[in-house]
């Protein structure tokens, strides 16, 4: 029964009206438990007796075989049943997977996430101790120092291009380099193919172009503070590249990297820029620094 506030009805009461999905929901779980029996008492019974209300089928002890064109293959205390159903919505995180965990806190890191902060399963209070370590214990001291793995300690040489990189596009890779030392693109149209493409951390769509890529890197090497390459790389054919940086702007701190794209003749046809955190995104606002340019090259694509 519910309550109103007018005593339309005798004693201000009147029949709930429960409104019911045109599709039938099952809510299935390994466990033997009944569902919801780690909410308190009163949420847990409002909870099911809604569910209950709307006709959604609650099943424990359940075992999973299969899911093929006849529906889901289970088991509900060891009896095998198909339900005829066409979306499965699947929860994962009852059984932990911590492949990793070993690797981690033998570096010296602390291993955690937002969801150990809330009660829940098993997996999430196991991921709190590592194998070995007894859980009525004492709690982990976490480690005197965590390592860094954000920042560059010792700077790493980007002088020479990587072994496997095309002899052409090493030459470029050596102007690019001595460009950004100097912050001065001047010789940026050399190396640009003149059908090149520019794409923006910011913009799904690329801008077409060697005006673009020369438009926007020019604005940016103007912009960037304490501008540092730390590593690169190149891929199997030796035609691409990949640069990691870090930079400051507006009193923020960003990372980032440039995937570039070369030519057989050393030319750029592809420079693709990310860029890490937001805020430090936000802070570049290409947008406002080129104005209506961006768009206007973005038309001529």
């Amino acid at each position: 029964m519910g309550h109103r506030h007018r005593l339309a009805q005798a004693g201000g009461l009147r029949q709930p009206r429960v409104e019911v999905g045109a599709r039938r929901v099952h809510m299935l779980q390994r466990k033997s438990t009944k569902v919801g029996d780690q909410l308190g008492k009163t949420t847990g019974w409002i909870h099911r007796a809604s569910l209950k209300a709307r006709r959604v089928g609650m099943s424990s002890g359940v075992s999973y075989s299969r899911i093929d064109d006849a529906g889901l293959h289970l088991s509900i205390d060891g009896e095998p049943q198909v339900l005829d159903v066409d979306n499965v919505v699947i929860c994962a995180g009852q059984e932990p997977l911590r492949e990793l965990q070993d690797a981690l806190l033998a570096a010296g890191c602390s291993v955690a996430s937002h969801r150990q902060r809330r009660r829940g399963g098993g997996a999430r209070r196991q991921a709190r101790h590592p194998p070995g370590h007894d859980p009525g214990g004492p709690p982990l001291k976490p480690p005197d120092k965590r390592p860094d793995f954000t920042t560059h300690s010792k700077e790493i040489p980007v002088s020479q291009p990587p072994k496997n990189t095309h002899p052409a596009v090493a030459r470029s890779l050596d102007l690019w380099h001595a460009m950004i030392a100097k912050g001065d693109l001047a010789g940026l149209k050399t190396i640009v193919h003149p059908e090149a493409v520019f794409r923006s951390p910011m913009a799904f769509t690329p801008y077409p172009s060697a005006q673009a890529v020369i438009l926007v890197l020019s604005t940016v090497v103007n912009v960037f503070e304490n501008f540092t390459y730390h590593r690169q790389l190149a891929g199997d054919d030796g035609l691409d590249v990949v640069l990691e940086f870090s930079a400051n702007i507006g009193g923020k701190k960003l990372k980032g990297i440039d995937f570039i794209r070369f030519d057989e003749q050393g030319k750029i046809v592809e420079f693709e820029v990310m860029v890490r955190p937001m805020s430090g995104l936000q802070a570049l606002g290409m947008g406002k620094r080129l104005g209506d340019k961006l768009p206007t090259l973005k038309g001529q694509a």
